[in-house]
């Protein structure tokens, strides 16, 4: 997206990266040319095919003098001028107090970004692991054998819940 003006987009949390680390494809669900200030609305109205294999960018980057924002449609060519200027460096879009996502770095100036390490993961999704855990406890179930969930099963589902 362009939410915060024409950059590069950075992320304190993997999680936020994953979100366009869609395989050696690209993300599968992309909307073709959105306008400036445009945020892409998640889920997609579609169920996106989901990718496991994907790769992302570990980057080392001097955000300088940083510009922040926590306006929910932000004015994208203002935030954008204002670092062009020199007035700053970044802008720093904090979705994380207005959304409960994630905040997002905007760096308009490619040297100041240096990509350090290219990352090759594995996606678990949600509803693999549920299952599994499911099947678990239904075994010991049947078997007789239930008294709960496993300290494991618990760490795990506690923390797809973020309980």
């Amino acid at each position: 997206g362009t939410l915060y003006g024409r950059g590069i987009y950075l992320a304190e949390n993997a999680g936020k990266s994953d979100e366009y680390g869609e395989g050696p494809q690209g993300p599968s669900s992309v909307c073709p040319g959105p306008e400036r200030g445009f945020e892409v609305p998640h889920p997609p109205p579609l169920p996106a095919t989901l990718v496991k294999e994907s790769w992302m960018l570990l980057c080392r980057s001097a955000l300088g003098k940083v510009l922040y924002t926590d306006d929910r449609r932000p004015d994208a060519d203002k935030l954008q001028a204002s670092c062009l200027k020199g007035e700053y460096d970044c802008v720093l879009g904090d979705r994380l107090k207005i959304n409960g996502t994630f905040r997002e770095i905007v760096v308009f100036q490619p040297a100041a970004v240096y990509p350090e390490f290219v990352v090759r993961y594995e996606r678990i999704f949600f509803h693999e692991r549920f299952a599994d855990i499911y099947k678990a406890m239904l075994g010991r179930q049947q078997r007789k054998k239930f008294t709960g969930a496993t300290a494991e099963e618990k760490k795990v589902l506690e923390s797809l819940w973020q309980v």
